[in-house]
């Protein structure tokens, strides 16, 4: 994680996509596949690959109706995964002063915090990746953002953040405060990270 070395804090919101693979909206998506140079046959073989698909739900025999599937890529397909990365991938040019990783649908913007004015650098480019989501018909579960200050001091820098040190000071487009989570800790792709960057609980877990 970016600045763990440092005494100076970070902080770091995870996001939550809401169904992320199946909210891919096609038009949008072949625009950005036109944008980075596929067209011609390939483009048009992509799009014949989205379209005119159809699905049903059958439960102990019973079948629903058949509805049209209108957005989305399809999972457990190889082409899925890296549609959906295309989708995804200009995501981080909405943000000018912070820092943001994703892996697939998982996704997390971050930033160091040295006082009052990188918090707010930090909500303004959350701001605009929610803009993003709203651009691109993507769907965030804002009630479920989590948010992980790591430093291993405060410094007199930080001070002037005394009043949201221990607590979150970030908010989601409807007005969520994003707190922080139980223990302050986090799972990043699998590893457990602690807000003192120990990973004490992360071994702990593997070894249960």
């Amino acid at each position: 994680m970016k600045n763990s070395n440092s005494t100076k804090g970070t902080d770091t919101i995870y996001l939550d996509f809401a169904k992320a693979f199946d909210k891919v909206d096609h038009q949008i998506l072949l625009k950005k596949l036109h944008k980075i140079g596929i067209r011609g046959n390939l483009l048009r073989w992509i799009q014949a690959f989205l379209s005119d698909r159809f699905q049903e739900v059958s439960v102990e025999g019973f079948k629903s109706f058949i509805f049209a599937v209108i957005s989305g890529v399809i999972q457990g397909s190889v082409l899925g995964p890296i549609l959906f990365l295309v989708f995804i991938n200009d995501i981080s040019q909405s943000v000018q002063n912070s820092s943001v990783k994703c892996f697939a649908d998982d996704t997390r913007i971050s930033r160091p915090i040295e006082s009052l004015y990188d918090a707010e650098l930090l909500q303004n480019d959350l701001d605009q990746i929610m803009t993003w989501c709203t651009n691109n018909n993507m769907e965030l579960n804002e009630n479920k953002f989590e948010f992980l200050r790591t430093s291993y001091k405060i410094e007199k820098s930080m001070l002037e953040l005394s009043f949201c040190y221990y607590e979150t000071c970030y908010k989601t487009f409807s007005h969520y405060l994003i707190e922080s989570k139980d223990q302050h800790q986090v799972k990043d792709l699998g590893v457990t990270f602690s807000s003192t960057q120990n990973f004490k609980p992360h071994i702990a877990d593997i070894v249960l």
